[in-house]
């Protein structure tokens, strides 16, 4: 991880942190939409109602994604996500090492799944 990279994810971990605190508690939308924009990189951001979240790094200079798109695409994530953590084997701490779930996770981020 580059030097610039892990300033990204410290700055919009920060927005993210503001953003929900600052969002109405009766919103039901987990989608946060882009919460960080630079020169290269536009961050989005999805939050659970147990507020674990799900952010997506896209390169600015890649295809825009329009927001149903991203809301389709965090929705497959976070179902991805509680199939691997509903796992009674699993401790919600720690970290997920399901080869499952990295290829659910591949497949949605490519595309392809």
């Amino acid at each position: 991880m580059t030097i610039s990279s892990h300033a990204i994810i410290v700055s919009t971990f920060t927005s993210a942190n503001t953003t929900t605190t600052k969002r109405d508690p009766a919103s039901l939308d987990p989608y946060l939409g882009a919460i960080y924009t630079t020169e290269r990189h536009k961050v989005f951001a999805y939050v659970t109602n147990c507020k674990t979240k799900f952010l997506l790094v896209i390169d600015t200079h890649s295809s825009p994604l329009k927001d149903e798109e991203l809301r389709t695409l965090f929705k497959r994530l976070h179902t991805a996500y509680v199939d691997a953590v509903s796992n009674p084997f699993v401790s919600p701490e720690a970290i997920i090492t399901s080869p499952r779930f990295d290829t659910s996770v591949r497949a949605i981020v490519t595309g392809s799944g």
